[in-house]
C-alpha cells in the first residue's frame, strides 16, 4: 500500500534490538518445546515494524483480476482510518480499470459504492466480500487483543529449512481465518479463510491469500509488497505496492459516500515511500 524505501539499519536500531531479542527467546524456546500462540503473535507484531500503531494509511497497488484466460489490469488505492476494533475502521477501496472507476467505502455504519462516481448499490455477495476481505486480512491477526478475537496455535509443520507455525483465529461473531507464520522472520506467508453466499443451494468458497517481499516503509514499517490471492485454489488477483503513506492526513469526510472531490493541494502528508 506505498512507495517503498529499504531498510536503513542506524535509523531502525531499536526496532532490530526488539527483533533479534525475540527471535532468540523463541529459538531457545522451540529447543525445548513449541512457543506460546501467544509468543507466536507478539513475535510477528514486532516484524511488521510500526505498523498497527499507525492511525490511517494510504496504499496504492498495480492489480490484476484474473478470469481464466483473461486478464484485467488496472490500479487499486486502499485508504483507511483505524479505530479501536478492527471492522469499526473507516475504509475505501477504489479500483481503476480500463473501462470503469469503482468505489466501494464503510463509514463506520454502513457499506455503499460507487460505479463511476455515480451512486449504486451493492449486491449482498458483494457487499459480504468486501467486508469480508477486511475481516479476514492478515491485520486481524495482528490486532486479535483489541478485538477480543481468540488465538490457538494448530501445528508446525517443516519444509526443508523453513518452520511455519498455523494458528487458527476466531472472531467475537464466529469468523474463522487459519494464518501460516514464518518462525524465522515472524511474517505471515499465508491467509485462508471461507464466505457462505447469500443463495442458500451456493456452496462457500475458499479464499487463500499468499503474501510475500516483505520490505521496509518509512524506515519504521514492515508490509508485504506482494499479494497472491486464491479462490478455490485458482488465481484470481494479483497486488503490487507501488505507493504507501501512513499516519498523514487523511480526514473522516472523505468517507462518505457524498464526500466532496479532494483537492491535492490542500493536503498534507507524508512524502510516500516507493520501490
Amino acid at each position: 500500500m506505498l512507495l517503498i524505501r529499504f531498510f536503513k539499519p542506524r535509523r531502525s536500531l531499536s526496532l532490530v534490538n526488539l527483533i533479534l531479542s525475540l527471535s532468540v527467546s523463541l529459538v531457545s524456546a522451540s529447543a525445548q518445546k513449541a512457543p506460546s500462540v501467544e509468543k507466536l503473535v507478539e513475535f510477528a507484531k514486532a516484524n511488521y515494524g510500526l505498523l498497527i500503531v499507525q492511525t490511517n494509511g494510504i496504499v496504492k497497488n498495480n492489480l490484476k483480476l484474473i478470469n481464466g484466460d483473461q486478464v484485467r489490469e488496472g490500479r487499486s488505492t486502499l485508504k483507511f482510518i483505524r479505530k479501536p476494533k478492527l471492522m469499526e475502521d473507516l475504509v475505501i477501496l477504489e479500483l481503476d480499470l480500463p473501462d470503469t472507476k469503482f468505489t466501494m467505502g464503510f463509514d463506520g455504519q454502513k457499506t455503499w459504492a460507487l460505479n463511476n462516481t455515480e451512486r449504486t448499490e451493492l449486491s449482498p455477495d458483494l457487499a459480504a466480500a468486501f467486508r469480508s476481505s477486511y475481516a479476514h486480512s492478515y491485520e486481524a491477526l495482528l490486532r486479535y487483543k483489541e478485538d477480543g478475537s481468540k488465538i490457538e496455535y494448530v501445528e508446525t509443520k517443516k519444509i526443508a529449512s523453513l518452520e511455519i507455525d498455523t494458528i487458527d483465529l476466531t472472531t467475537t461473531d464466529g469468523q474463522k481465518s487459519r494464518y501460516e507464520v514464518s518462525r524465522r522472520s515472524g511474517h505471515i506467508l499465508y491467509l485462508e479463510y471461507e464466505t457462505k453466499p447469500t443463495t442458500p443451494e451456493a456452496k462457500p468458497i475458499k479464499y487463500r491469500l499468499h503474501f510475500k517481499d516483505f520490505k521496509v516503509v518509512q524506515n519504521t514499517i514492515i508490509i508485504p509488497y506482494k499479494t497472491v490471492v486464491y479462490e478455490n485454489d485458482v488465481i484470481v488477483e494479483e497486488r503490487t505496492v507501488i505507493e504507501a503513506a501512513f499516519g498523514g492526513q487523511v480526514e473522516e469526510k472523505i468517507f462518505k459516500p457524498d464526500a466532496p472531490v479532494e483537492n491535492p493541494e490542500e493536503k498534507k502528508e507524508p512524502t510516500p515511500t516507493k520501490p
